[in-house]
């Protein structure tokens, strides 16, 4: 069963729920990270130093930092008001601890690893707060040579995070709301949250069906529905609503305001999947069933799908539900480039088909050519071998006339019996027709490709017919129940698409009856899994034995080994240059909403 659970588990293998990017943080990697966190009595600022970073932090590594506390928030790390007069910290704390390892996408704080992490120097000060201010003012401190260290930097305002974690390079501006701190931000767009608009439409037209993921912030969509009218139970932000019953409520209220047409025919989305999320820093986290519900950070994510039996050439979703707390909604198709913002003027989604009509990556499989065979007649043969006995023998002259009609009946008997029970035999003499490793090449890329694409549909018949089409024996059985099993067992949501496979070589040996052949294999599958918003892709590589057959007139895989599994590590991104200011860490939709 190993060799199938390889190959299962590539394509439904679960990653976490994580934000937009999809390779390592290079701000995650900075000598110097910063957390900023706002509340309406105070702000704190942790800051964790290098040691080989301590240049611009000197005048608070010494053994007296309160005395130099005044010149520190004046002229080096700078937080202003909206006069532009900097806020005095009232109390410093230094310590030394190992580095807190974080996540190295999201900057997601993973504790302290001990041993396995790099002494650190941290500094933490404390600013007091007399009124809700509109906006502050960040400036980041620099070296005795005027540059500006490398520093990782995330804000969070109350318990929101206001923009992922990234570089704090220039003098930022932070715009505060007080009343729904879900709207705060940073003002320039090099310090962004990917998670910003309050809902968020993403789309994603597959081989077999048309996958809506929706992500709705919690307070926006309760406020969007009846039930808003009448309060929730539950004590401040925290909702004590039953939660399945607060579920199928939320779940029936958006799907009866997704309406959604394919080449102009009315289609209903089906619910697949319904889970409770939270911001949490630059991702989002999936809840436990027991924890409670907050308004302010927690949403909801819904996929829903509508299955076709042919890629349609235009589709069009359409956002009913706009009010006072949802007045846009981002909305991605494949993850374009360049996202729609729906509206109420504007509130359709729509997709073209980029593909012509007609247009098909069928391949056309090298034939299946048998052996040479000789066809016998069994029954024949057997008359044949009575009378040859028969003949030799000498009867008695009276028996003669009774001997040759003997012989005359399992002759005629055998003549007639000619187109009954045949059996084919291979030619002992005429070697088969060899494959060419081309030709099996091609094979065993179209068989692979029908195995990962039976992750296409949902439906068991599905799936098993499609496997049946290029897998055969037990091996159909096996990779059947896999299957099954493994999607089963799905919690995240996620589905895997296949979204290349590169047969890198393919050696292949006749079998020795020479009905199909064994070939040797190395092939590598990219796969993409998208997931609320983004995609995460990987690629395994394999080097496995594969047995092919032809069965009723179609090459089938009936034999699988696999030899080895490698799965490449990324690249790891240089290390940044003593003394360089880093540029802000690249986004993949730069110019959302």
């Amino acid at each position: 069963m190993l060799r199938i659970c390889l190959i299962v588990g590539l394509l439904v293998g679960t990653d976490r729920v994580g934000a937009h990017p999809t390779s390592p943080n290079d701000a995650i990697r900075a000598p110097i990270i910063a957390e900023l966190r706002i509340q309406s009595d105070g702000m704190r600022l942790e800051l964790e130093i290098a040691d080989d970073e301590t240049e611009a932090f000197a005048d608070l590594l010494t053994a007296n930092p309160q005395g130099k506390l005044r010149e520190f928030c004046e002229r080096k790390w700078i937080i202003e008001d909206d006069d532009d007069n900097p806020f005095l910290a009232d109390r410093v704390e230094v310590t030394r601890r190992a580095k807190v390892a974080r996540d190295p996408i999201t900057g997601q704080p993973m504790g302290i690893l001990g041993g396995k992490q790099p002494m650190v120097n941290v500094i933490t000060l404390h600013y007091p707060l007399r009124e809700r201010l509109p906006q502050i003012t960040l400036t980041p401190p620099r070296r005795n040579d005027g540059t500006i260290p490398p520093i990782g930097l995330v804000v969070v305002h109350e318990t929101v995070p206001v923009n992922d974690f990234d570089f704090f390079a220039y003098r930022e501006t932070v715009r505060l709301d007080w009343n729904d701190p879900w709207y705060s931000r940073v003002r320039s767009p090099r310090l962004k949250r990917y998670y910003e608009t309050p809902v968020g439409v993403f789309v994603y037209v597959d081989a077999r069906e048309i996958q809506i993921e929706v992500i709705v912030r919690l307070q926006a969509l309760l406020a969007a529905t009846p039930i808003a009218s009448n309060p929730l139970p539950g004590a401040g932000d925290v909702v004590s609503m039953d939660r399945s019953q607060l579920q199928r409520l939320l779940a029936d209220r958006l799907a009866g305001n997704l309406p959604v047409t394919m080449d102009g025919r009315t289609v209903i989305p089906q619910l697949d999947q319904f889970q409770w999320l939270r911001l949490s820093l630059s991702r989002l986290d999936l809840l436990d069933a027991t924890a409670p519900l907050q308004r302010e950070t927690d949403l909801i994510g819904a996929i829903f799908v509508a299955p076709f039996d042919r890629t349609p050439k235009e589709f069009q979703l359409r956002w009913n539900l706009f009010g006072e707390t949802i007045s846009k909604v981002k909305g991605v198709v494949n993850n374009a480039a360049v996202p729609s913002t729906l509206t109420p003027d504007q509130p359709e989604l729509r997709w073209q088909n980029p593909n012509p009509p007609g247009a098909s990556d069928v391949t056309e499989l090298p034939a299946v050519i048998l052996p040479p065979t000789w066809s016998l007649p069994v029954p024949t043969l057997i008359c044949a071998v009575l009378l040859l006995r028969w003949a030799v023998r000498r009867p008695q002259p009276e028996q003669r006339t009774r001997h040759w009609i003997r012989l005359g009946i399992v002759l005629l008997v055998g003549i007639l019996l000619v187109p009954f029970g045949r059996v084919a035999i291979r030619d002992p003499w005429t070697p088969p027709t060899p494959i060419t490793d081309a030709d099996a090449a091609a094979i065993i890329r179209e068989r692979l490709l029908d195995v990962y694409h039976a992750f296409d549909f949902r439906s068991e018949e599905a799936i098993y017919d499609t496997l049946a089409r290029s897998v055969s024996g037990d091996l159909l059985r096996q990779t059947y129940l896999e299957i099954k099993r493994t999607l089963d067992n799905q919690t995240q949501g996620a589905r895997a698409r296949v979204k290349a496979l590169d047969l890198l070589s393919a050696t292949a040996t006749p079998l020795p009856d020479g009905v199909g052949f064994q070939a040797r294999c190395r092939w590598s599958v990219r796969v993409a899994m998208n997931h609320w918003g983004h995609t995460h892709e990987r690629t395994n590589q394999y080097d496995a034995e594969l047995m092919v057959r032809p069965i009723d007139g179609e090459w089938k895989l009936v034999g699988l080994k696999i030899l080895d599994e490698i799965i490449p590590e990324p690249p790891a991104p240089p290390p940044l240059p003593p003394g360089a200011v880093p540029a802000p860490a690249a986004r993949s939709r730069e110019n959302l909403p």
